[in-house]
């Protein structure tokens, strides 16, 4: 609660991550009228759970998986360096995971290779 309301003057748009990652970034960027794409590498893991269930497949429970309850919002470029001077992500703990493009949809970029999921999270009206 409180890094959501010190995103005021910062963030242009953000969502809380309840129906799975890639399913709120995509309706985030939808609504922004853009799309996004997320770095695989980049996703930040409990430790606890990449050690029961192994690395890749925590990634894909981080990626698909729902209720999280975190924030996914951006943040235009030009507000990028006083967010990190007023903001310090080691502070706030928030991570830098992807980023919006033109290209309408989300993708997961591995090792420059787009990767495909069964689903992209929880569905309420499917």
């Amino acid at each position: 609660m409180a890094l959501g309301e010190q995103l005021r003057g910062f963030a242009s748009a953000c969502i809380d991550v309840s129906d799975g990652l890639l399913a709120d970034a995509g309706k985030l960027a939808s609504a922004s009228h853009v799309g996004v794409e997320l770095a695989y590498s980049e996703l930040p893991l409990s430790e606890p759970l990449a050690a029961l269930l192994g690395e890749r497949h925590a990634r894909e429970l981080a990626l698909t998986g729902g209720d999280d309850y975190e924030l996914c919002f951006a943040v235009p470029p030009h507000h990028i360096a006083r967010l990190l001077s007023q903001l310090p992500p080691q502070e706030w703990r928030y991570t830098r995971i992807g980023a919006l493009r033109a290209a309408p949809g989300a993708s997961v970029v591995r090792d420059g290779t787009v990767m495909e999921f069964s689903h992209s999270g929880y569905e309420h009206f499917s």
